[in-house]
Order: structure tokens, then sequence, then C-alpha cells
């Protein structure tokens, strides 16, 4: 799926309303290859401290190669809330397949406010594909 007919999909449904039960979901998950799971880093340093995040809602990834720690950073937004990072350990693969213009998206699997921040945000990381 070309990035444009992502964000059109995106733009007629709203990331927000997306959800496991949707057809535009169903749809999505069909054309997803998952790479990893990670829990989110970085919250407490950005919007994620006071974030909550429902299962299964659909996060949008962006490379920031110009990060001044770490030249493969992924940061990870909701709409246009950044709530943090993919961790470092996990990043280097898909950062490589971000640089080929290859859409990637993250799926919330697990959130839990009383966790420490470090282990607040699960998701998968996904190759859209189609």
């Amino acid at each position: 799926m070309i990035r444009r007919n992502f964000l059109k999909i995106i733009g007629l449904f709203g990331l927000n309303s997306i959800s496991s039960k949707s057809i535009a979901n169903e749809k999505l998950e069909t054309n997803l290859i998952e790479l990893t799971e990670c829990y989110v880093v970085g919250l407490q340093y950005y919007d994620g401290k006071n974030y909550y995040a429902s299962k299964d809602k659909f996060l949008t990834l962006k490379r920031e190669p110009n990060n001044i720690y770490d030249k493969k950073a992924i940061e990870v937004f909701d709409n246009n809330l950044k709530i943090g990072y993919v961790p470092k350990r996990e990043n280097r693969v898909i950062a490589k397949i971000m640089d080929q213009k290859v859409d990637v998206v993250a799926k919330v699997i697990k959130f839990n406010k009383d966790e420490a921040y470090y282990n607040r945000i699960k998701v998968k990381i996904y190759q859209i594909v189609g």
C-alpha cells in the first residue's frame, strides 16, 4: 500500500476510529507483517507521561535521523501527540525499512497506567504491505 493510500484511509476513517472490530481495521490487519513487539520508551520526557492508550489503537511511527543520541531513532505519535520512541535495541531494522519509504505502523497491545514508564505501553510494529 502506498503511503498516500494509507493516509487517505486514515483521513476517511480517522486514526482514532480504527478499532479491532471495524471493517477498516480488519482490512488493514490483513495487509500487515509483524516486525517486532516492544515497549515505547521515553514517555516521561514527552506527552506519554499523561497519555492513556486504548488496546488495539494504531500509532504513527516517524523516523528522526537527526537525533543526536540515536541516528536510527523512531518517534511514536498518536496523531500529533509525541508519546515516545521505539527502543534503540529494536529500531535498527525498522529504521532501515522506513528509510526505504516502506510504511510502518504500531498497534497498542498492552497498556497499564500503573506500570513504570518503561513498561506502560507495549506495541507490535508492523510493515504495511499491498
